[in-house]
């Protein structure tokens, strides 16, 4: 079937890569096909035939459809640093999504995703976002209210994916092979040049059977979400957010209590010319058992690109400062919670998420000819506090503390490469290798890892 694929991507769009091409979106939902009522001659060329489906005589209702196919062979040597007793694990992650959206007219729309995430020839116990035969993933509504020339409402309850800021904090969870979705409400405003969000959630759950996803009921995430255009502060942009999160049972190196999180953070970012940068802060505060919660974290990013170069590279540097817990003996938390992190903050490794640490990570990206992109990265781990534990994505602890009083976590070493054979079809290749150091000798997961991942990912 994948070979299928490769072959018909690759012939179809070589000649039609110049011409309009379908613009492939991480969030599925976001991708619009109306422009395609007024060119019916598009229409009848591959893969527009499915993405402009008349429903009525007058083409004021439609229907797109889409999906994706994505295979990813994982080799693990030391998973987990060696705490799992398995020198060495090969496995084959599948992952199949199929979406229709459904458009009544102009305002109103109904979108639906199924996924079935599958997983071959584990050893180890499979995450939670490993496997799901077959889910719904997403299921909702939307109607747009047109207030004036330069502000529009947009109301989605129902099943749906949600992202805010670099996906630090709130994300699709696309790394994985089962991405996550929200039971929502949503109500988006645009006014000019700002918008904003408000959301009530509970994440879905991701079980490994079938149709067997709901609600999570121990989660509550709410929040609002707010970006805007920002020309007092060199004509860039500044989001500013407050997330509210409740969990029945948290489980840190501190314990497990219920736990009571708000959150209030702001985001800077801009392009300018060859540079860019990122900076977010964020502030927690609640309840924990019966302590009280203060956490925090910063995060930056700053890029230059050197494109008068040959293979114009790229220069990123990023460093995070994320908080741990000082006091184990100390009913009060300084654990930071990053909530619904992406799943390759730290790379495709994903061995450390973003708690307790502080992360220095400079990178390289060349361009080869052939759409072909290399990314060299070196990321360096220390732990903030030295009375916490190292977690693993999202938040999951994995090396409790009290084995060991030095900081350094590790350092890691990876290679991407990936290939954009053409608009549907790529490949990537991700190998990474994590050095351990002191913490982690002294705590019994010494051992260094070699993760290599070869991935193919097709689109329609």
């Amino acid at each position: 079937m994948l070979l299928f694929l490769i072959i018909q991507s690759t012939s179809v769009f070589s000649q039609e890569e110049t011409t309009d091409t379908v613009i492939f979106k991480t969030i599925r939902y976001e991708e619009d096909y109306s422009f395609l009522r007024n060119k019916p001659a598009q229409r009848q060329k591959y893969p527009f035939a499915y993405k402009f489906i008349p429903v009525n005589r007058k083409e004021t209702a439609y229907l797109t459809l889409g999906g994706e196919v994505r295979w990813q062979f994982e080799h693990w040597t030391n998973p987990d640093w060696g705490m799992q007793d398995l020198a060495n694990d090969n496995y084959l992650f599948q992952r199949y999504q199929i979406h229709a959206d459904l458009h009544f007219n102009k305002r109103f729309r109904i979108f639906t995703q199924f996924i079935s995430g599958l997983v071959w020839g584990k050893q180890s116990e499979p995450r939670v976002p490993d496997q799901d035969q077959l889910r719904l993933h997403q299921l909702f509504a939307e109607y747009e209210l047109q207030i004036s020339n330069d502000t529009k409402i947009i109301l989605r309850p129902g099943r749906q994916e949600l992202s805010y800021g670099n996906s630090r904090y709130v994300s699709v969870r696309e790394g994985p092979n089962v991405r996550l979705s929200f039971d929502a409400l949503k109500i988006i405003t645009f006014h000019k040049f700002s918008q904003y969000d408000i959301f009530l959630s509970r994440p879905v759950t991701t079980d490994p059977g079938f149709l067997d996803s709901r609600s999570d009921p121990d989660e509550f995430f709410w929040g609002f979400y707010t970006q805007h255009e920002a020309p007092f502060f060199y004509k860039g942009n500044v989001d500013l957010y407050y997330f509210g999160f409740e969990q029945s049972d948290a489980t840190f190196d501190q314990g497990t209590a219920y736990e009571l999180r708000h959150s209030i953070g702001t985001r800077f970012y801009k392009s300018i010319s060859k540079f860019s940068y990122d900076l977010e802060l964020q502030y927690q505060f609640g309840r924990f058992g019966e302590g009280k919660i203060k956490a925090y974290t910063m995060a930056g990013e700053a890029k230059y690109n050197l494109d008068h170069l040959k293979f114009q590279p790229e220069i990123n540097l990023r460093l995070g400062i994320i908080s741990g817990n000082r006091n184990p003996n100390d009913p009060n938390l300084q654990t930071f919670n990053p909530f619904y992190p992406q799943g390759a903050i730290f790379e495709q490794i994903a061995q450390i998420g973003p708690t307790n640490v502080i992360d220095l990570q400079p990178e390289v990206l060349i361009n080869l000819p052939s759409n072909v992109t290399v990314n060299l990265a070196v990321g360096m781990f220390w732990r903030h506090s030295l009375n916490d534990g190292v977690y693993q994505v999202p938040y999951n602890l994995l090396v409790p503390s009290g084995y060991s009083q030095s900081r350094y976590i590790g350092d890691q070493y990876t290679t991407e490469v990936h290939w954009q054979l053409s608009s549907p079809l790529s490949m990537h290749l991700f190998a990474t290798y994590f050095n351990t150091a002191n913490y982690l000798q002294e705590s019994g997961a010494g051992h260094d890892i070699l993760f290599i991942a070869p991935r193919v990912t097709y689109m329609f």
